[in-house]
């Protein structure tokens, strides 16, 4: 089977791809890849965080069918871009299947070097045929030759906002044979980027235009698994330095993180974003006064574990309001036997007035850590920051009432927004009475060719006390 590398090619210019192809053992995973695009097709730019179908799959087949998926999610508007240019009609008017098609059947030409041209298309017309008949699959496979015939070599120069060349993922550079991208800055960087308009006008007006192209660029990075390490003595193989004491990067096989993990049972996977706010109440944890501490949004228990780490004494309780997640934090190894675990409906009912640390990593747009969630970028418009907003204020409200007299709240996000940042610390000084302290905003790190040491995600925490 190919390798599943993908938008790290370093290959020249493909070879035109043959008539047909045979099946290879590939197909069954670039099959679960093109299933996976087509449901998200029918949303976009609504897409959800979910990963192809693979339980039927074997190991390799599964990492294939994830990579595909993975580029062509992570890539979607830099794809458009370059397939608007040999259609017809827009893509965003193609039938969602065939739009899944060259989609995906792209973003193996353009990203994944690995893949052998004449499979790619063979394969994903074969896909195209089947699900939508042959006609439309013949212009999959017009489309897709046309892609493959113009793709340039791969340099090592980082991407200088030429409108015939795109960025890489380890800060080379694709050439191509057309001016694919738009003459407007903004509107190519977009593209090139795949950060959709209304993202990057919102931190343009926020942050300004250099600290804008360089947030869309990080987005376009392969962020590297972080471990905290701040409990853990002694060496620890398959790891690497990172700029941040107590964190290190795993660098081992791929698939052997989970028995990494297992021989070190106090490292766990946590950017030093996230756990930057945990670290602002470390006086606080180790007070021998410290009663009850409820994680009232601890989602696979990653905060929930740090908090266990740091306490001196006193309870700890985590719930979340998504079934599945509670589900998860019961039956935790790391957490059994030392963390309560209730659902959000009981809280008011069982502890008001008890808390003296209420921790709340809301959810939120997620726009901190797009390279770990590239489908939010999509969602992160207007609208739906202000829904969260409503949101997030609801849990701050829901969480006073939990509070002892001496109790406070760690506020967290992984936006850059910010409304659901200052502005809700803000909301809540104005009308809850709170007092902000070590309030921290982390601006995400890392761009595409930079080493892993220096990756951090976006995040933001705030203590609020009265």
């Amino acid at each position: 089977m190919p390798s599943p590398a993908s938008d790290n090619t370093r290959s020249s210019r493909p070879k035109r791809a043959a008539a047909s192809a045979n099946r290879g053992p590939a197909t069954d995973g670039r099959h679960a890849a093109l299933d996976a695009v087509a449901r998200q097709a029918e949303r976009f730019p609504d897409l959800l965080p979910v990963s192809p179908e693979t339980s039927h799959l074997d190991a390799r087949d599964a990492q294939f069918a994830s990579a595909i998926y993975d580029a062509t999610v992570r890539r979607w508007l830099t794809l458009t871009a370059m397939l608007n240019m040999r259609l017809k009609r827009p893509l965003s008017k193609t039938d969602p299947v065939l739009r899944a098609a060259l989609l995906g059947g792209a973003a193996q030409l353009v990203f994944m070097g690995g893949v052998p041209v004449h499979a790619a298309i063979g394969e994903t017309v074969g896909w195209a045929k089947a699900r939508s008949g042959k006609s439309g699959a013949g212009m999959v496979n017009a489309v897709l030759r046309r892609i493959a015939d113009s793709l340039g070599d791969v340099v090592s120069e980082p991407w200088d906002n030429r409108r015939d060349a795109l960025p890489l993922a380890d800060g080379m550079t694709r050439l191509l044979a057309d001016q694919v991208f738009a003459e407007d800055p903004l509107v190519r960087l977009m593209e090139a980027a795949s950060c959709p308009r209304a993202l990057l006008r919102r931190w343009t007006g926020a942050v300004g235009e250099e600290q804008t192209r360089s947030r869309a660029m990080h987005g376009l990075v392969r962020p590297p698994v972080i471990l905290n390490t701040s409990q853990h003595s002694g060496e620890l193989t398959e790891t690497a330095e990172h700029a941040k004491t107590g964190h290190r990067v795993f660098d081992g096989v791929a698939g052997s993180l989970s028995s990494f993990l297992d021989r070190y049972p106090k490292v766990w996977v946590q950017d030093p974003s996230s756990s930057g706010g945990i670290e602002s109440v470390q006086e606080l944890l180790a007070d021998d006064r410290l009663g009850l501490v409820i994680d009232m949004c601890a989602g696979i228990g990653t905060k929930t574990r740090q908090l266990l780490a740091h306490m001196a004494g006193g309870r700890l309780i985590a719930t979340d309001q998504e079934e599945s997640k509670l589900r998860q934090l019961e039956a935790s190894p790391a957490l059994e036997g030392n963390v309560e675990t209730t659902t959000l409906d009981e809280l008011p009912l069982s502890f008001a007035g008890q808390a003296d640390l209420v921790l709340l990593d809301v959810p939120c747009s997620n726009t901190g850590v797009l390279p770990r969630r590239p489908e939010a970028r999509y969602r992160a418009a207007t609208e739906q920051v202000n829904r969260l907003v409503d949101t997030q204020r609801q849990i701050v409200a829901d969480a006073i009432r939990l509070l002892s007299p001496r109790g406070a709240i760690l506020y967290a996000t992984c936006s850059l927004e910010p409304e659901e940042n200052a502005g809700i610390s803000e909301w809540a000084c104005k009308w809850h009475g709170f007092a902000r302290s070590a309030e921290r905003f982390i601006e995400p790190q890392g761009l595409p060719g930079d080493p892993a040491s220096n990756y951090w995600d976006g995040a933001y925490s705030v203590v609020l006390k009265r």
